[in-house]
């Protein structure tokens, strides 16, 4: 687990929202921003998603509707779901406006996995026209209990 002044270091300037956001907000620009997903365990900070986006208020809608048919929305959707909900994680989401939003993104990401992380970017991701919304066998909550 990081030191929260390490990731703090790590995502300096950033600002902070807790999850579930309410309406209004987020900033409703159409800016870059770039953005890390945060779990909250006791005293310490797990980041596992990083993104950037021109959308950011309605970005963070396409998390919480999690649509099976866009698998990054339903991986991170699901992610936050299961943490929020089966392990009663506090979420945070960081971000800030960028000039640079794939590079900044990169860059975060690059930072936050040379600090040790697995991040859910790294994972490969699924084809919704190929995959089944409810696997056969084990779930993920049997596979992580």
């Amino acid at each position: 687990m990081i030191e929260v002044e390490l990731l703090n270091s790590l995502l300096d300037g950033f600002q902070t929202v807790e999850w579930p956001i309410g309406p209004g907000v987020l900033p409703n620009s159409p800016e870059w921003y770039v953005y890390v997903f945060i779990l909250s365990l006791g005293s310490g900070q797990l980041p596992f998603y990083a993104g950037q986006t021109k959308r950011l208020a309605a970005r963070m809608g396409d998390y919480e509707s999690a649509q099976f048919a866009a698998s990054t929305d339903f991986r991170v959707g699901e992610a936050i779901r299961f943490f929020a909900q089966e392990r009663q994680c506090g979420i945070q989401v960081r971000f800030k406006q960028s000039d640079h939003g794939l590079q900044d993104e990169y860059l975060i990401i690059r930072e936050l996995q040379l600090s040790g992380f697995h991040m859910l970017n790294s994972l490969l991701a699924y084809d919704y026209r190929q995959a089944s919304k409810k696997p056969s066998g084990k779930s993920f909550n049997d596979s992580v209990a």
